[in-house]
């Protein structure tokens, strides 16, 4: 089975939480997004970056994220779940405007 990469920023009980920290990725970078889970002590919400289609890439932008202070991991998911990966162009550290 074909797998993609993402990249998990943090995992929050309030989505309030999560919707801060994606707030400050979006500002710099590209495709971030929020994903709900139900866990065993209830729902959870998942602020990840992504799709990537080679670990390499992922892990890159993990290692950036790592050097801002953030709690990274890449986790690997199947393609068909988020099937169209974002090009690597697109996670280059944006200029403010």
């Amino acid at each position: 089975e074909a797998v993609r990469y993402v990249v998990q920023v943090g995992a929050f009980a309030k989505y309030a939480e999560a919707q801060w920290v994606l707030a400050q990725l979006q500002y710099c970078y590209a495709g971030a997004y929020i994903e709900a889970r139900q866990g065993p002590t209830g729902r959870y919400y998942r602020v990840r970056l992504g799709p990537f289609a080679t670990e390499a890439h992922a892990a890159q932008v993990a290692h950036t994220l790592t050097g801002d202070g953030h709690a990274i991991f890449v986790d690997e998911i199947p393609a068909l779940a988020r099937p169209d990966p974002i090009p690597e162009a697109r996670y280059a550290w944006r200029e403010h405007q």
